[in-house]
C-alpha cells in the first residue's frame, strides 16, 4: 500500500495510532508497561482473538495466540519504519508515530526479563511466527524485533531532538518519558538473548530448538505441496523441529542487511526442509528469499505455491474467502524479487 497508494497506506497508520490508548490498556491488563497491540483488534481497538477454536472435525482446542504471540506490537513499529521509509511521511513520524514507537519500546522493555546469572535479557514464555512450538523461551524473531524496535526508537528520538525540538517537547510531554528509563533501553537492546548453534552459523528459532527431534520433509504431493513426514503421525509437531511456518526466514527477510550471504544461505537451507507452510503467508516468503540465496528454481516453484494457493483451494478453506494477506505477498514477491524493483 506504501508503493502504490500512499493515502491507504496512510490511513492504516493513523488507525494505529486512533487504537493506541486500547493498546495501552492492553498492555496494562497483561501486566505490562507502554502499548501491547492486539493480535485481532475491532474497530475499538481490543482484543478479539478466541480463546477457543473449532477444527473442521468439530473438535475444540485452546487457542493461545493472544497470550503468548507478542511479536505483533513489534510489527507495528516496523510497519512505521516501513511507511516512512517509502513516503518519506515525516510529519507522521515526528508526531503520530513516534507516540506509537515509544509505546512499543516501553513495551518491550518491561516484557523482557533479566538473567542476572547470563547478565543477559530474555523473553520467556513466547510464540514466535511459527505457531507450532507455543509457548517457548527467547524466540529469535521475537526477540531479534524486540531489539530493533528499542534501537530505532533511541535513534529516532535523538534525531527529534536535534531536528524538531518543537516535536520532541511534545512526545515528552505526551509520554512521560525520562532520560533513566531510556538508559534502560539502551541496556536491554545491547544485553538482548539471539539464541544460535554455537561454532556454527545457524540461528536457533528458540531456545533448545535444536534438541529437538530432527525430523525433515522429504516428500511433496501433486500440487508441489509439501507433505507431513511420516513421524508426525506419532508425535506432536511441537515435538519435533518441523514448522509451521516462515519463522527464522521471516526474520531474515526483514532483517537481512544485518547477517552476511553465507548466514542467510544455511539457515534458508536448513529451515526450508523442516517447514510445513500451515499458514498461507509463508509460501511468498520463502519464495522471496529463495531469489536473495540464488536458488531460483526453488524460488519460482514457492510462487507458484502461493499463487494458487486459491485457485486450486490448496488449504481446502477457500469458501471462507481469499487468503488477502498471501496475495500482498505474492505481489512483494514478484515486484520486489522476480521483477527486481529495490
Amino acid at each position: 500500500f506504501a508503493w502504490v497508494f500512499p493515502k491507504t497506506a496512510q490511513n492504516l497508520e493513523n488507525y494505529r495510532y486512533y487504537l493506541l490508548d486500547a493498546a495501552r490498556e492492553n498492555a496494562h491488563k497483561n501486566g505490562f508497561n507502554g502499548a501491547q497491540y492486539p493480535w485481532e483488534s475491532a474497530d475499538d481497538g481490543s482484543e478479539q482473538c478466541p480463546d477457543w477454536t473449532i477444527e473442521p472435525d468439530g473438535s475444540c482446542y485452546r487457542c493461545y495466540v493472544a497470550v503468548y504471540e507478542h511479536h505483533v506490537t513489534a510489527a507495528v513499529a516496523y510497519g512505521i519504519y516501513n511507511y516512512v521509509k517509502i513516503t518519506q511521511d515525516m510529519d507522521f513520524l515526528y508526531s503520530k508515530g513516534a507516540e506509537i514507537l515509544t509505546e512499543t519500546a516501553r513495551f518491550w522493555a518491561s516484557r523482557c526479563e533479566y538473567n542476572k546469572e547470563q547478565d543477559r535479557y530474555e523473553i520467556n514464555q513466547v510464540t514466535g511466527p511459527d505457531e507450532w512450538h507455543e509457548p517457548v523461551n527467547n524466540n529469535l524473531y521475537t526477540n531479534y524485533l524486540a531489539r530493533w524496535n528499542l534501537g530505532y526508537v533511541l535513534s529516532l528520538l535523538a534525531s527529534i531532538k536535534k531536528e524538531n525540538q518543537e516535536a520532541y517537547d511534545i512526545l515528552i510531554e505526551k509520554t512521560g518519558l525520562t532520560e533513566a528509563e531510556t538508559a534502560h533501553w539502551k541496556e536491554v537492546q545491547e544485553k538482548m538473548y539471539l539464541p544460535r548453534k554455537e561454532g556454527t552459523r545457524l540461528l536457533e528459532q528458540f531456545e533448545g530448538y535444536f534438541e529437538l527431534d530432527n525430523v525433515t520433509i522429504e516428500k511433496y504431493d501433486e500440487n508441489d505441496w509439501p507433505v507431513r513426514p511420516d513421524a508426525l503421525k506419532t508425535k506432536r509437531a511441537r515435538e519435533t523441529q518441523i514448522n509451521k511456518q516462515a519463522d527464522v526466514v521471516m526474520l531474515l527477510h526483514l532483517m537481512g542487511n544485518e547477517f552476511d550471504e553465507e548466514t542467510i544461505k544455511e539457515n534458508y537451507a536448513y529451515y526450508e526442509k523442516r517447514t510445513l507452510h500451515g499458514s498461507s503467508l509463508s509460501p511468498s516468503i520463502f519464495s522471496v528469499m529463495g531469489l536473495k540465496v540464488g536458488d531460483d528454481s526453488k524460488a519460482y516453484r514457492y510462487l507458484r505455491r502461493a499463487a494458487f494457493i486459491d485457485l486450486l483451494n490448496m488449504q481446502g478453506n477457500t469458501r471462507e474467502g481469499i487468503h488477502a494477506a498471501n496475495t500482498g505477498g505474492v505481489w512483494q514477491t514478484i515486484v520486489f524479487g522476480f521483477a527486481g524493483v529495490a
